[in-house]
């Protein structure tokens, strides 16, 4: 058990965990084996978890649009992959094959889904540290993007073409929702991270909610009071945009969708713009008032942010979906080495 507890703290996601934690966490690993070979992990697919190798070697392989793979990153004892699978339902970034027959541990979703009910602040802990993780990784991705991106993929700023809103919306919050969703004339859709709320949450939430109106080109933004936050969009379309030689397009939100979650969660600047495709009607909560949440409602608190880091599996997608449209040197320069996927 010591052994295993000294191991676990050697991994990136693990090594903020006390000893007490370290050892909760240790008895929801279970044996893995596999010979030479064997593909653990298959790119876009479902699979079963995080893996931490104590003996043996794996190869991370990233598959190429358009044919082929490229070899990423070697992994060794005491190295770990496929922590994301614990945080969302999103595919594998990659593939990962057994270079020589490995063994180790392997905790998987169900037991994390565990340790969420019977030790849920352990849970947060390494949940939020692989989310902090994936939006390390995303930066580091999207900081390359524009020298690197075709031509082709690169999109323009739409014309400006305002229409005019009844000035009330502003207004509007969450309590008023039911009566919006219901205007004719903008045929918003519910947002799911909302949903997954009860109405004591969502009164709890209420008055840190703000409701805006952004028109077709024009940035997304936050009061200059507030500082991070996240959106959710409830009508319309937003773009988010990195700019280099050219304006590149990273991922486009509909009704329904939750933006802003990255910087949110690594209090970091944004790492693109949020520009409106065409005009859009969204909802914010800024981290002035996640911080008010947290002090009055910690429970409340903890729920919403499990949501959002759930959603950061969806932002990771996006960026490697992109990055597969890049020639073959290119993803070696900026993926080599990476030891996590």
């Amino acid at each position: 058990m010591h052994n295993l507890t000294e191991n676990l703290k050697k991994i990136t996601v693990f090594s903020e965990l006390s000893s007490t934690e370290l050892r909760q966490l240790s008895g929801y690993f279970q044996p893995f084996s596999c010979d030479a070979g064997t593909r653990i992990i298959a790119q876009a697919t479902s699979h079963n978890g995080l893996y931490l190798i104590l003996t043996g070697s794996v190869e991370v392989r990233l598959k190429i649009f358009g044919g082929g793979e490229l070899s990423i990153a070697k992994l060794k004892a005491f190295d770990a992959f496929g922590e994301i699978s614990l945080i969302s339902r999103y595919p594998a970034t990659a593939n990962v094959i057994a270079e020589e027959a490995v063994s180790g541990l392997l905790l998987t979703p169900i037991s994390m889904e565990t340790i969420s009910v019977i030790y849920p602040q352990l849970a947060d802990k390494i949940k939020s540290a692989i989310a902090l993780r994936c939006c390390q990784r995303s930066r580091l991705l999207l900081k390359h993007l524009p020298s690197k991106i075709n031509h082709q993929h690169s999109w323009s700023e739409p014309t400006v073409m305002k229409r005019a809103f009844v000035s009330e919306i502003s207004t509007f919050n969450i309590t008023d929702l039911h009566h919006f969703l219901k205007t004719p004339q903008l045929k918003p859709l519910p947002i799911p991270f909302f949903n997954a709320l009860h109405q004591d949450e969502i009164d709890i939430l209420n008055p840190w909610v703000k409701l805006s109106v952004v028109y077709r080109g024009d940035d997304v933004k936050y009061s200059p009071t507030d500082e991070n936050g996240f959106y959710g969009l409830l009508w319309g379309a937003v773009q988010a945009v990195i700019l280099g030689e050219h304006m590149v397009k990273v991922s486009t939100y509909g009704p329904g969708d939750l933006f802003g979650t990255i910087e949110y969660i690594d209090r970091l600047p944004p790492p693109y713009r949020y520009v409106a495709r065409e005009d859009a009607v969204y909802l914010s909560v800024s981290e002035k008032g996640m911080v008010n949440i947290k002090n009055k409602s910690p429970a409340v608190w903890g729920k919403i942010m499990r949501l959002l880091l759930a959603s950061v599996g969806s932002q990771m997608s996006n960026i490697n979906w992109i990055f597969l449209q890049l020639n073959i040197e290119d993803v070696y320069k900026v993926s080599q080495g990476k030891s996590h996927v």
